[in-house]
């Protein structure tokens, strides 16, 4: 699934905050393998934490080209209830 929100674009050096590709993974021991393994590869943005309700559990890296790439659990976007 694909979720959009429309923001104002941001500087056209940086992406906007909002600007990622997520990915909702299994469990929050799932978030931690991955934000580990990125903080190894010089990758983490954002170290896992819990958001609340809305965004869950999640940690932020980047991909080689510099896109920002969320991980997360418990986020209630499911496509089965839209």
């Amino acid at each position: 699934m694909i979720v959009a929100i429309h923001l104002q674009p941001g500087e056209s050096t940086v992406p906007p905050r909002m600007a990622h590709f997520g990915y909702d993974l299994a469990s929050r021991a799932a978030v931690d393998a991955i934000a580990a393994h990125g903080q190894s590869e010089g990758l983490l943005m954002q170290g896992p934490g819990d958001a609340g309700p809305i965004v869950g559990y999640f940690c932020m890296l980047t991909d080689p080209d510099g896109n920002l790439v969320e991980f997360s659990h418990g986020q209630p976007i499911n496509p089965k209830h839209l």
